[in-house]
């Protein structure tokens, strides 16, 4: 189980005469997706930069099945996050790119789950093409694909289908869901779309100014 206790964080850019900091409450079980929902601003991001150990909290703890994911770097977690801005890379092929998500040797048959990954997010006709070549919503799959390829423990995904028209993020729906259901992950889904929520989520819970509450 993933468990966050009284996990604090003081934002910079608050300032200091006016300095909210906010505490997160949360608890996430393997073999599941918990979509998180909230308006811009109140604490979605942070929480999953938190967990991946991008940003450090101020004080609390946060566990992953007893074990204290505090004192690991984040490249040391068991953390796979898929962020808003893609982070591909431009001179790369999208083929090589997922590739980057691969844990183990890039051999024939990391080569071939990552072909497999690319036509399941409908890119068969640009394994090869450049990232920088194209357009935000296919970076986007790319992205997805590369998330998807690692399979992570824990796997945290920030509004991974904003840029994607109705029939892909449809099409992506059920790979996200395959995470929780046939490789035991433990998904965590920012989104502002109540379709996505519906269609992959086991639970959704609401943060308002870094306070968590259920809603379903």
């Amino acid at each position: 189980m993933l468990e966050l206790n009284q996990l604090r964080y003081r934002h910079p850019k608050n300032s200091t005469d006016n300095n909210e900091e906010w505490s997160f409450e949360l608890q996430a079980l393997p073999a599941s997706v918990t979509s998180i929902v909230g308006r811009s601003g109140c604490g979605k991001s942070t929480l999953l930069e938190l967990i991946a150990g991008l940003l450090q909290p101020s004080s609390g703890s946060l566990t992953w099945c007893g074990q204290d994911l505090l004192t690991h770097a984040a490249g040391e977690r068991p953390i796979s996050l898929l962020f808003q801005q893609h982070n591909l890379f431009d001179h790369l092929s999208a083929l090589e790119n997922v590739l980057l998500g691969y844990r183990g040797k890039a051999d024939q048959l990391a080569r071939k789950a990552a072909r497999q990954a690319l036509e399941e997010m409908g890119l068969s006709e640009h394994v090869h093409a450049r990232a920088g070549q194209l357009s935000g919503g296919q970076q986007q799959r790319v992205a997805l694909a590369r998330t998807l390829l690692r399979r992570s423990e824990i796997v945290l995904l920030d509004e991974p289908f904003s840029a994607l028209d109705d029939d892909t993020r449809q099409s992506a729906w059920p790979l996200v869901r395959a995470l929780a259901d046939k490789h035991n992950c433990c998904v965590l889904m920012v989104t502002h779309d109540t379709r996505d929520s519906a269609a992959v989520a086991d639970r959704v819970l609401r943060i308002f100014d870094g306070e968590v509450s259920a809603l379903s």
